[in-house]
């Protein structure tokens, strides 16, 4: 391929992308609830294999709560 027939596939690629951004924005202010019902985010497994002990669970209060003295 010759240098403007790069320049002009790019340039369309950047067109496409940018449109394909837009009808996502559209779809989501128009359908976006009803999409969130359907398909709600699941955080399941995210912390799969984390071990959370009562130590975390002092530090996180303190870091919340400093002037409690936890």
């Amino acid at each position: 391929m010759d240098d403007a027939s790069t320049a002009f596939v790019y340039e369309r690629l950047i067109r496409i992308e940018n449109e394909l951004a837009e009808l996502r924005r559209a779809l989501l202010r128009i359908y976006g609830a009803e999409l969130a019902k359907k398909h709600a985010g699941s955080l399941r497994g995210i912390w799969k294999g984390v071990v959370i002990d009562e130590e975390d669970f002092a530090e996180a209060k303190s870091s919340l709560f400093p002037e409690r003295g936890l």
